[in-house]
């Protein structure tokens, strides 16, 4: 009987598994570190890309806001433009302001029957009303502009008439004349006492007429029809 010993084969077909077995893990090996660099360049690529568009987003906002403060000091010198010609409109309609006034004395006056012996006019500014006091929900304000100029208050003037009339109706006539004056917001008659002149009986009177604010419409010194 002829024996076969099988013992080399098997030991050299066992080194052939475990030969193509590292092979694989070995392979396995090299196609995840593949995967690894790919991916690790991929998102380095996609990281320096993101950047530069961070980089350029950054550089026009940095232009967006030195646009935003020439804006802001061309705003301020609008307004600093705008408030000295206010106060040169408000000077020069106060230089014509008492040329204004005699022509409407003139026109509102009572021919014949009355005359002005006093015309005083005095300005003041406007008070302003006092705010209320703060309470809890109230939300503070916010601070002024850079470049915002001051507010300046309303100037108001009034005007004191004093003079003599023949009678209370021509100190009426005389009101209703300086009410019909666009100049004025209101009229108010202060005092009106008899008086004996010469053996005629006249009427002082003593009248206050507020003017409309400077800042507002030009004045007219038209009377009413």
């Amino acid at each position: 009987m002829i024996k076969i010993n099988l013992l080399p084969f098997r030991a050299a077909r066992k080194k052939e598994n475990i030969r193509r077995q590292v092979s694989i893990y070995i392979l396995l090996l090299i196609m995840v570190a593949v995967s690894l660099v790919y991916y690790n360049i991929s998102l380095g690529s996609k990281v320096f890309i993101l950047q530069e568009k961070a980089d350029g987003l950054k550089k026009e906002m940095k232009l967006f806001n030195e646009k935003v403060k020439e804006v802001d000091m061309i705003r301020g010198k609008l307004a600093t433009i705008e408030q000295k010609t206010a106060v040169i409109k408000t000077l020069e309609r106060n230089r014509k302001a008492p040329v204004n006034l005699l022509t409407a004395m003139t026109q509102a006056i009572v021919r014949d029957r009355m005359w002005l012996t006093e015309l005083e006019e005095k300005e003041e500014a406007s008070k302003a009303k006092a705010p209320p006091p703060p309470t809890a929900a109230a939300k503070p304000k916010a601070p002024a502009a850079p470049g915002t100029p001051p507010v300046i208050p309303a100037v108001q003037s009034s005007v004191s008439l004093k003079g003599m009339a023949l009678d209370n109706k021509t100190v009426a006539d005389f009101m209703i004349g300086l009410e019909g004056l666009k100049m004025f917001e209101s009229v108010r008659l202060v005092t009106s006492e008899q008086q004996k002149i010469r053996d005629i009986n006249m009427k002082r009177f003593e009248i206050v007429c507020i003017k409309a604010p400077i800042g507002g419409p030009e004045p007219v010194t038209e009377a009413k029809p």
